[in-house]
Formats: structure tokens, C-alpha cells, sequence
């Protein structure tokens, strides 16, 4: 298999970034070079569409590698792309449709700004919150890895309408403070200005609902609307699709299929044997993520996630509906 790097933010330095940004979201522009340095002297590094269509035809592609960056944040153009085009390394941006021209951040950036602000004011939570995290696990740790493990939770467990109810609950119950300048997201001219620099533009859905939590209509139409807004808007078909936080199944991959898609991805190694390029795997990488015990960059440690045998245990333990047909896990 190649290897499939993604990222999100892209910053000009991670420890400027204020403590209302979920953690492991970010990389800096000096990781960035580092990580992508490492790879190019090991892999052949590709576009997306190079990589589909040595996959379609069936290729050895255990050389090649590829690079993304999901949820569509302003600071891929920004910072990501001019190191991009210095390296000559191509790209894609995963984008969700909804967010684009807006100053409103994904949900979950969303979600986790406004729970550090409640916690940190000692602000009870709206009944409707409080209601729904009574069905669940309380986290057992403190601060801010409290908060995003309920963050975590609320997004694997209820429905994208849902979750914006709980938004403006807390939104009604408190102050809320301007958004970082990290979460603001693309809008049509910087995208358009990605296009012409080479850079592949890929579906994130329309609104970052997670497609296993989500009925057939909804599953529908984030598929269907996300294709055609950017297709539309970019004036050039989009055949590329990310799983918002890597969660399908084998319902929504056959969704996936139904939208025209040609290329899907995850975050686990797991394939459908129906769909194998609607389920390719990829690693998610951050700041840290390749760092050893002083806080260096660790050439072994990156090889360790290139290789699949990070993280810990290396297989997914989620089920995606496979097991029927026979699909280890």
C-alpha cells in the first residue's frame, strides 16, 4: 500500500496557538518541512490522481507517496501551500462545503472552544448538554484531555442536527469569545487560487457530520451537496472524498460509491473487499506526533507510523459492518 499522509492546520508556530484550539490538530510549518523531507527520500511523492490511477490499474504503489489536509482551514493556503510549491510537493485539501466563505469553524472546533470556555468560567452546562453526556461515560481526567475527550464522545455518538442544538445551548448560556485566527477557513478565492497552484480539491462532506451517525437522507445529502457546491465552484469534477474523522461503514462506503466518488479515505487499515478505493487508508500526523522521549524529531518514530506499526495496537478495532464479509479485524 502507499503511504497516505494527513494533516489539518498548518501553523507558523504551535506553541502560539491559544489553549481554545483542540489539541493534536496542529502542525507547525518547520514539522511540516521535516516530515516531508523525510518522505521524499523514501517514497516517490505523488497527487492524488497519480496515486488513483496507478491503484485503478493495479500497480505496484508500495513507493509512492501522497499528502492532504483535512477540514479546510485558511492556514493550508496560507502556510502549508508556499512551503508546498518551495518543495514542489502536490498536495489536497479535504474541504467541508458548508464552512467555505464563513467565520464559523468546524463543529468540533466549535464544540471544544465553547466547553474550555464553560469549564475554565466555571459555567454550568445547559440541561439538554447535561442530558445527554448523563448517557454516557464521564471522563476520569482533568483539564483540557477531559474536555476533548467529551468533545469525542458528544461527535461519535449524536446526530450533526443534534450537536448544533447543543452549539447555540452553550452559546445562550455564556460569553463566547471570537474564534482563533487558526480556525478560520478557506473561502472560494483561496481555493480557487489552491486549484491553480496544482493543488487537488477533495470532499470533507458538507457539514462534517460523521456518516455512521447520520440517516440515509442526511448521509445523501452531505455527499451529494459537497460534490456538486465544489464541482460547481471550481468549475472541474471532484472525484475525491475523506470520511469526516475517518468513519464509515459498509453502508456509507456504498453511499460514497452511489455519489460518483472514485477515491475515498479513512483513518484505519481496514478495506472494504466490495470497495478497496473507497476505503484507503491513511496517517494522521501532528506537531508531536513523530517526536522521541526529548521532544526531537524521530526518524525511527516516523517510521514506525509509515509502516503501520503505530500507533498502538496498529489495527482499528471497529467493526465498519465488515465483519459479515469476512473482513479481519
Amino acid at each position: 500500500m502507499p503511504l497516505i499522509l494527513g494533516y489539518h492546520r498548518v501553523v507558523e508556530s504551535v506553541p502560539a496557538v491559544p489553549g481554545l484550539t483542540l489539541p493534536a490538530m496542529s502542525v507547525s510549518q518547520r514539522t511540516l518541512r521535516t516530515h516531508l523531507e523525510w518522505v521524499a527520500r523514501r517514497f516517490q511523492i505523488v497527487s492524488l490522481d497519480e496515486l488513483g490511477a496507478a491503484l485503478e490499474r493495479q500497480l505496484p504503489c508500495g513507493h509512492l507517496a501522497a499528502v492532504s489536509f483535512d477540514d479546510g482551514y485558511r492556514s493550508v493556503h496560507d502556510h502549508a501551500l508556499p512551503l508546498l510549491q518551495q518543495m514542489g510537493v502536490p498536495a489536497s485539501v479535504f474541504v467541508v462545503t458548508s464552512l467555505i466563505g464563513t467565520h464559523s469553524p468546524p463543529l468540533h472546533d466549535q464544540l471544544y472552544q465553547l466547553l474550555s470556555e464553560a469549564a475554565a468560567a466555571k459555567r454550568a452546562l445547559p440541561a439538554p448538554l447535561g442530558s445527554v453526556l448523563d448517557g454516557h461515560d464521564k471522563p476520569r481526567i482533568e483539564g483540557p484531555n477531559a474536555i476533548m475527550y467529551m468533545v469525542r464522545s458528544l461527535l461519535a455518538s449524536v446526530p450533526s442536527a443534534e450537536l448544533h442544538g447543543i452549539v447555540d445551548d452553550l452559546r445562550a448560556h455564556g460569553a463566547c469569545a471570537q474564534p482563533p485566527n487558526e480556525l478560520a477557513t478557506l473561502d472560494w478565492e483561496a481555493l480557487r487560487a489552491m486549484q491553480r497552484a496544482g493543488m487537488i480539491i477533495g470532499s470533507h462532506s458538507h457539514t462534517h457530520a460523521l456518516l455512521t451517525r447520520e440517516d440515509d437522507a442526511t448521509v445523501c445529502e452531505e455527499l451529494t451537496r459537497s460534490r456538486a457546491e465544489l464541482e460547481a465552484g471550481l468549475g472541474a469534477p471532484v472525484h475525491h472524498f475523506a470520511y469526516p474523522d475517518g468513519r464509515f461503514s459498509a453502508h456509507s462506503v456504498r453511499a460514497v460509491a452511489a455519489a460518483g466518488y472514485r477515491f475515498a479515505y479513512t483513518i484505519c487499515d481496514h478495506r472494504d473487499p466490495a470497495h478497496p478505493l473507497l476505503t484507503l487508508p491513511r496517517v494522521m500526523l501532528w506537531e508531536g506526533s513523530c517526536n522521541g522521549l526529548w521532544g526531537e524529531f524521530s526518524p525511527s518514530i516516523m517510521d514506525c507510523h509509515a509502516t503501520a506499526i503505530l500507533p498502538f495496537p496498529p489495527r482499528c478495532p471497529e467493526d465498519h459492518g465488515l465483519r459479515a464479509r469476512r473482513q479481519a479485524c
